[in-house]
C-alpha cells in the first residue's frame, strides 16, 4: 500500500513559491523541501492553471488571428512614426548646418 503524505497548504505554497517567485528549478526546490519532483511539478502546474495561492496567473492567450492583426497594426504605426522621426532628424540636421 502506498505511503501517502499530507502536506499543509502553507507548505505547498512555500514550495511552489521557490519555483515561481525565487526562480529555482523544480528539481532544486523539491530537493530543498524533501519532496518528490513529480509532486512539486503537479503543485506548480495547478497553481499556474488556477492561481491558488495568489501568485499572478498567466495571462489569457488571445485568439491568434486577433493578436496577429493587432500586432500588424502596431508594426505599421511604429514604421510610420519611425519615418516621421527620420524626416525630422534630417530636417533639423540640415537646418543646423
Amino acid at each position: 500500500m502506498a505511503n501517502l503524505r499530507r502536506y499543509s497548504q502553507e507548505f505547498k505554497d512555500q514550495a511552489v513559491k521557490l519555483v515561481t517567485e525565487n526562480g529555482h528549478s523544480i528539481s532544486e526546490a523539491a530537493r530543498q523541501v524533501s519532496i518528490s519532483i513529480t509532486t512539486l511539478r503537479q503543485w506548480v502546474n495547478k497553481v499556474k492553471k488556477t492561481d491558488v495561492i495568489g501568485i499572478e496567473s498567466l495571462p489569457d492567450i488571445p485568439d491568434a488571428a486577433d493578436e496577429n492583426r493587432r500586432l500588424r497594426k502596431e508594426v505599421l504605426r511604429l514604421k510610420e512614426e519611425n519615418e516621421i522621426l527620420k524626416k525630422a532628424t534630417a530636417f533639423f540636421a540640415k537646418e543646423s548646418l
